[in-house]
């Protein structure tokens, strides 16, 4: 769908702060060119209650809308004024998306007909006044630039300090997470979720490679602080701690996880359809790459994988979210002396790389020295996020540690974990934890975004319940 809810966000929050704004712009844009169903009825409330005399703040707007309240509160009423001409140019960008809209719908009908056998009136088109007439000007752009790097909003912390002086991240970036096999990608992912959730952004995981219910079992440890091992063999230690963390999860709208499996065009579909139905998603988490369904469209692999990355990419573009794909590293880091990772390293790096707005990679040297003396690996140890490509920003490294018992990754400052990681005597009365079969193949309706053949493993024997999907 063509649309910015961003800014049309934008635009109502600084009607609703100074309704006097609303004359500059009332004869540019109208309540149709509105899709999201909010802005859409508050602006249509202004434009009334103004006609009446009356005025509009945010307070007036969510008694009016008890039912968008907290939408109101959250994603609309603290967003920072917009001067004039930014305020106009991005009215203009709304109509212009609005016309966009109206034109491919009346190209559908037109298709449709013509299917049909029925001949259809293209004089409707003029109806629409051509995208183009709505060319935004340079001046409009500066505008614009100046007015986001003004009032941008603070990216959301990763939860690792170092990591976050060198990275930052914006709506609309594909983001790559990737590492050799053992290195901790699925746990850096639940890592970040967890940190993003604290700070009011929601996540969607899309795990394609391992079961929803052993990732549910990794977002309990590492939330309450109980080793992954001793929920596997029902020995919790903090039991209080742990229905803690399982009621934060069946309560928040900031969490969701499927582990269908899709194409491209499936993920396509399903993102937009959970993104629409809930908008509080900012991040898409995709584990793995190479696990995307092949659909038989492309002669290799390289092609395919570009074709992916490509289309992730747009689609974080149009929804204004931050899409991450998590991507294995090529074997050929196992034969060289220094394994630290590099950004040719990427499995077909030529489209990962020319896609990605940044490129994270994951490095344990404990994992190679254990590995060659035969030792057992330490239970926590010191890892390396490489930045090896940021576009919008420094490359570099930062140092972190990777908790593996809780399975997760903490500043390098974090107090060591040292819990005995297995119970002499479990706890009695503690709910067992199952892993029923999984579904690999799912249909997804593209129309009405309906799953059919599958549905979350394991969530119930784990007494968690997912927001519905």
């Amino acid at each position: 769908m063509i649309s910015n809810i961003n800014f049309e966000r934008a635009v109502i929050s600084t009607i609703l702060y100074d309704s006097r704004s609303f004359h500059e712009i009332q004869d540019i844009i109208k309540p149709a060119d509105f899709i999201d169903p909010v802005t859409k009825d508050i602006f249509t409330l202004v434009e009334t209650k103004l006609a009446l005399g009356e005025t509009l703040n945010d307070s007036m707007a969510m008694h009016e809308f008890p039912e968008h309240s907290e939408h109101i509160a959250r994603d609309i009423s603290g967003l920072p004024p917009l001067d004039t001409k930014t305020l106009i140019s991005l009215s203009k960008q709304i109509v212009d998306l609005s016309k966009r809209r109206q034109i491919i719908a009346v190209l559908t009908v037109a298709m449709d007909d013509t299917k049909d056998g029925r001949v259809f009136d293209l004089s409707s088109l003029n109806e629409i006044d051509r995208a183009s007439n709505s060319l935004i000007t340079n001046e409009e752009h500066i505008a614009i630039y100046e007015d986001n790097i003004q009032n941008a909003k603070v990216c959301a912390s990763t939860g690792i300090d170092d990591l976050d002086e060198i990275f930052t991240t914006a709506p609309g970036d594909l983001l790559v997470i990737a590492a050799r096999p053992s290195m901790g990608k699925t746990s850096m992912v639940t890592s970040l979720i967890w940190k993003f959730l604290e700070q009011g952004e929601g996540s969607l995981f899309l795990s394609l490679e391992m079961a929803a219910d052993k990732i549910m079992g990794r977002m309990i440890a590492s939330r309450a602080a109980e080793p992954i091992s001793n929920l596997n063999r029902n020995s919790v230690m903090n039991f209080d701690a742990v229905q803690k963390v399982k009621n934060e999860l069946r309560n928040t709208d900031l969490f969701e996880l499927s582990d269908l499996s899709m194409d491209e065009s499936d993920v396509e579909h399903f993102v937009k359809q959970r993104v629409r139905k809930n908008p509080n998603i900012k991040h898409i988490f995709l584990d793995h790459l190479t696990f995307v369904k092949n659909n038989g469209k492309y002669q290799n692999e390289h092609l395919r994988i570009g074709a992916i990355t490509k289309a992730f990419k747009r689609l974080a573009k149009e929804l204004g979210i931050r899409f991450w794909i998590l991507s294995q590293l090529s074997r050929s880091i196992e034969s060289r002396p220094n394994k630290r990772p590099q950004l040719s390293d990427l499995r077909e790096s030529g489209s990962i790389e020319e896609d990605a707005d940044a490129v994270l990679t994951l490095y344990d040297e404990a994992y190679y020295t254990s590995k060659e003396s035969g030792e057992k690996k330490p239970p926590i140890t010191d890892v390396e996020i490489g930045v090896v490509k940021n576009r919008d920003g420094p490359t570099g490294t930062a140092h972190a540690k990777f908790n593996g018992p809780l399975v997760r990754f903490e500043p390098k400052g974090t107090p060591i974990f040292t819990a005995e990681y297995q119970m002499d005597e479990p706890p009695v009365d503690q709910p067992t934890y199952a892993s029923p079969p999984v579904h690999d193949e799912v249909s997804i309706n593209h129309e009405t975004g309906e799953v059919f053949g599958s549905s979350l493993p394991g969530l119930d024997d784990m007494n968690i319940e997912m927001p519905a999907i």
